[in-house]
């Protein structure tokens, strides 16, 4: 209590504005809410600034606002960020970190912080829509969950006791009508006979509770004649230095008759503890916020099975509410395209619409000349043709007639087999593709242009490999002169070409000071670092990752025992670039592989039916606007694409 004391601010409202001024930079949303058990601080800021810096920010305004500091106390403040931010306001909300575990008095205080900052910053939707997602909880938890039922608050806890060793008809004297205060005069006036009276400083809190509760007898804080009467005194007033010595005189003028009196301090930290000497004297007991949290402690057990229900409920709807923020941040950001007025595109991006033609050109030149058929296959299909099973990236859906659920495709991975093992052999494709990413990244989009290959009957993963390898070699000799073309980049030949294990992958990222665990997605992170290791070991901006776990790639690769498969990447100045598979063609492996995925067979029998017994066959997707960004040295890949479309920018 006496850490909450320090860390807690004298008023949150007021500091908020203060807050976000002394930060330095602009946050788009503040919250805090002051908890009887924790200060929470709700941030909502831009992505491009990292964690750490908004974490050392933060404890460094945090403590000079508080009340008493909080640099004694870092060790006691826990720092939760995107995902688990959400969730942890979620289980604050529904009572999952109280003092009592299911009050369901906590939701009001979270929401309304919530709720308020929300409408009051209203720049950004993040918190309304948290605001209304937490509602739809709270409906959905009352319904399926026990964990409101019983005495699930300190008030409640408070009204047990008294129960317990007073007899009814006496008088309860309740100083401070807040939200405990409140609480406490509806279940003494509802719930048991006790005569009830109740004081406060805001006579316009009083009229309007003494219109609830008729019977309710209200006097003056200082009428201590009137309060000596009660048999039990509620102290539900805040903690401070005006407070303290109230509660002084209080005591100091307090009578005790041929019974104790009780004290309840509700205060935080307990004012009670400020003059102990003085209330033995008096014979007074006291029954402070901590002796009521010990009491609540107990029940945790008994209400395990509760708070994992309530946990479940959790993560099983924030996709609801992910879902929920990203479509009400897009209708922001294209209302707000719809204003600005386009300039007409710069000579330089011209000069690159101008290569990206040379490039497809030498692409679809050199598969030509090696009797590829190029192809093409629906934007739109019906099922997810390439579920993502590391990334974040999903499919977007789109409106189609009568109701059908329809999406834009993610790659033409299964039709493209289904051509091949159709008799047509050798075929390729250069189209776009979409995923619904999450968040802005230096090399990720919402829409791409792929090149995808497929062929039957390859040698072995090798012959896949090198034909995808050629390819970059073949577009890079095309563009070579060109003034825009990263000419330092080394591109060995094709039987020089570094080419790893993933698991010669992890050992060299953990020697080199770059802890990766076994069966773990390499990603942006992961691919950058052995980027910078294998350039200084081969003298090359390119190298193989080959042989992936299974859990990490899609079913419809060949596996390799020990739980191996025979993929590949191929990795170009830190950028995956190529991914590409010898394929199953074992209709019991892929289903097996599909349900481990979470996607299923009947879904794709389409897909199956054909695929089962066929010739072997293999291929790989060329991320064509990545390979664009890594030859002519771009670092973000919106700068290689002319309209580039992200989750955030879809004008014009």
């Amino acid at each position: 209590m006496k850490i909450l004391k320090s860390a807690s601010f004298p008023d949150s409202q007021f500091l908020i504005e203060e807050f976000k001024k002394k930060l330095g930079f602009d946050i788009e949303q503040l919250a805090i809410v002051q908890k009887c058990n924790a200060v929470i601080i709700v941030i909502v800021y831009s992505q491009h600034i990292s964690t750490e810096f908004i974490k050392n920010c933060l404890f460094d305004i945090w403590d000079k606002l508080s009340c008493d500091g909080i640099v004694d106390y870092l060790n006691q403040i826990v720092f939760y960020d995107d995902d688990t931010a959400i969730k942890y306001i979620a289980e604050c909300a529904l009572g999952l970190n109280s003092v009592v575990i299911g009050d369901s008095q906590v939701f009001s205080q979270v929401n309304n912080a919530v709720q308020s900052a929300g409408q009051k910053q209203n720049n950004n939707p993040t918190l309304s829509v948290l605001s209304s997602w937490l509602s739809d909880l709270l409906a959905e938890v009352k319904e399926k969950t026990a964990i409101f039922s019983g005495n699930t608050s300190l008030e409640r806890i408070a009204v047990a006791k008294i129960i317990d060793s007073v007899e009814e008809g006496n008088k309860i004297c309740i100083l401070g009508l807040g939200m405990s205060g409140s609480l406490l005069v509806k279940i003494l006036s509802e719930d048991t006979n006790y005569v009830v009276m109740a004081a406060n400083r805001s006579t316009d809190k009083i009229s309007e509770i003494v219109k609830k509760y008729p019977k309710l007898e209200t006097l003056s804080l200082d009428n201590f004649i009137k309060i000596n009467e009660a048999q039990v005194i509620i102290f539900a007033l805040d903690n401070n230095k005006e407070i303290i010595d109230y509660y002084n005189r209080l005591v100091s003028e307090l009578i005790i008759g041929s019974g104790s009196k009780i004290m309840i301090d509700l205060s935080t930290p307990s004012v009670s503890k400020q003059n102990q000497q003085q209330q033995q004297t008096a014979g007074l007991v006291v029954v402070d916020i901590e002796d009521l949290s010990r009491e609540a402690h107990r029940a945790f057990n008994d209400r395990a099975s509760e708070i994992n229900k309530v946990k479940q409920i959790i993560n099983k709807n924030f996709v609801i509410f992910s879902e929920k923020l990203k479509e009400e941040i897009g209708k922001i950001h294209v209302a707000n395209q719809k204003f600005i007025a386009s300039s007409r595109l710069s000579p330089h991006v011209v000069d690159i619409m101008k290569i990206r033609s040379k490039m497809l050109f030498a692409i679809r030149n050199y598969l030509f000349g090696l009797n590829f058929c190029e192809i093409s296959t629906p934007y739109i299909v019906g099922v997810s043709t390439d579920p993502p099973k590391v990334d974040k990236g999903g499919a977007i859906e789109v409106v189609w007639p009568e109701g059908g659920q329809a999406f834009l495709r993610q790659s033409n991975q299964l039709y493209k087999q289904m051509m091949v093992v159709s008799g047509m052999e050798k075929v390729f494709e250069i189209g776009p593709f979409w995923r619904a990413e999450s968040e802005n990244t230096f090399r990720h989009l919402e829409e791409s242009i792929g090149l995808d290959v497929e062929f039957s009957s390859p040698k072995s993963l090798t012959e896949v490999m090198l034909l995808a390898y050629s390819i970059i070699i073949q577009v890079f000799e095309a563009i070579k002169n060109d003034a825009l073309v990263n000419s330092s980049i080394l591109l060995p030949a094709p039987d020089r070409l570094p080419v790893i294990t993933y698991m010669e992958a992890i050992e060299l990222l953990n020697n080199n000071g770059f802890p990766f665990k076994y069966g773990v997605d390499l990603g942006v992170i992961g691919e950058a670092k052995l980027g910078e290791i294998m350039k200084k070991k081969n003298n090359s901006d390119v190298f193989i990752i080959k042989h992936y776990p299974s859990n990490i790639k899609k079913f419809y690769t060949k596996q390799l025992p020990p739980f191996l498969t025979e993929t590949f990447d191929i990795i170009v100045c830190g950028w995956e670039l190529v991914s590409g598979a010898l394929r199953e063609v074992d209709r019991n492996k892929i289903e097996h592989s599909m349900k481990l995925s979470r996607a299923n067979p009947v879904d794709y029998n389409f897909y199956l039916s054909i695929i089962d017994g066929a010739v072997h066959h293999g291929g790989f997707g060329l991320g064509f606007d990545r390979l664009v960004a890594k030859l002519l040295d771009i670092d973000v890949i919106i700068d290689a694409v002319p309209f580039p479309r992200t989750f955030d920018h879809l004008i014009p």
